[in-house]
């Protein structure tokens, strides 16, 4: 009978959250998985996107992470990086593979998120690189029309004339 695994010292999930780029490669050391999943189901890779660690990204991705790995609610990371307005993070998605218009479980898009989250550079950059800005999601709503009710007013208002004049 083969002995259980021994367990990783390392905590991945918030070694990445905290950037502690050390403790993320001692984890790959011990041969850490870069799939593994949280309770959330996210992966690494969601949560360097979250928090715009684009070198631990960077390395994740080469050693094999799922560009394209959904969470709980069938968001990939590229929808994490657009939550958050992390330009660079988003064009190093994108230039790995990332699906622009990737749909989660309510048919939202990256662009549908960007623009909830009142993220207008991220909604330039995400319609400059081919983002679809008539997706509907399961509500009929297509891109920025649908907001977080902290976004102001006038952002709601500047990102609905750009998807509309794209």
């Amino acid at each position: 009978m083969a002995a259980p695994p021994k367990p990783l010292s390392v905590d991945i999930h918030t070694s990445v959250k905290e950037g502690d780029m050390a403790k993320v490669l001692e984890f790959l050391e011990e041969g850490g998985d870069v799939n593994v999943r949280c309770r959330y189901r996210t992966i690494p890779l969601h949560r360097a996107a979250a928090y715009n660690h684009q070198d631990i990204a960077s390395l994740l991705l080469e050693k094999g992470a799922d560009i394209e790995a959904r969470d709980g609610t069938g968001q990939t990371p590229l929808f994490w990086a657009c939550k958050g307005g992390h330009g660079e993070m988003i064009t190093l998605l994108l230039s790995k593979g990332a699906h622009i218009n990737a749909q989660d479980a309510k048919e939202r898009t990256p662009l549908h998120e960007a623009a909830r989250h009142g993220k207008k550079e991220t909604c330039a950059l995400l319609l400059k690189r081919g983002a679809k800005r008539d997706t509907m999601d399961v509500d009929a709503n297509e891109p920025g029309e649908d907001s977080e009710p902290s976004v102001p007013e006038s952002v709601r208002s500047q990102i609905r004339s750009m998807i509309e004049n794209s």
